[in-house]
C-alpha cells in the first residue's frame, strides 16, 4: 500500500479509536453521576408513577409501593416532565 494510503487509514483508525473511547469510556479525571442507582424501569413502574403522580401522591409513597429508591424515582419523575407526561407541581418533588 502507498504511504498516502497507509496515512489515510492511520487517521481512520485513530478516529475510530477516539469515537470509542468518547462513547464507552471515562475521563480519568470525570465523574458519572448515579452510577449506584438503577435507572432501568418497567412499563408498569412509568404507568404508576404518571398515574400516581398525578393523583397527587408523594414521591415517597410511590416509591415505597415500588420498593424503589425515592431517588430512582425522581430521576424517572424528572425525565416524565421533560417529555411533558406529567405536569410540574406548585410545591416541587415533595418526598414527604
Amino acid at each position: 500500500m502507498s504511504t498516502k494510503g497507509n496515512r489515510l487509514m492511520d487517521r481512520n483508525e485513530n478516529k475510530a479509536i477516539r469515537e470509542i473511547e468518547r462513547s464507552h469510556m471515562t475521563a480519568v479525571n470525570g465523574y458519572t453521576a448515579c452510577e449506584d442507582m438503577n435507572l432501568r424501569f418497567a412499563a408498569y413502574e412509568v404507568k404508576f408513577l404518571d398515574k400516581m403522580w398525578k393523583a397527587g401522591w408523594s414521591l415517597k409513597v410511590i416509591a415505597e409501593r415500588l420498593n424503589r429508591d425515592p431517588d430512582e424515582m425522581a430521576v424517572l419523575l424528572i425525565c416524565r416532565a421533560r417529555k411533558g407526561k406529567v405536569k410540574p407541581r406548585e410545591s416541587g418533588i415533595n418526598f414527604c
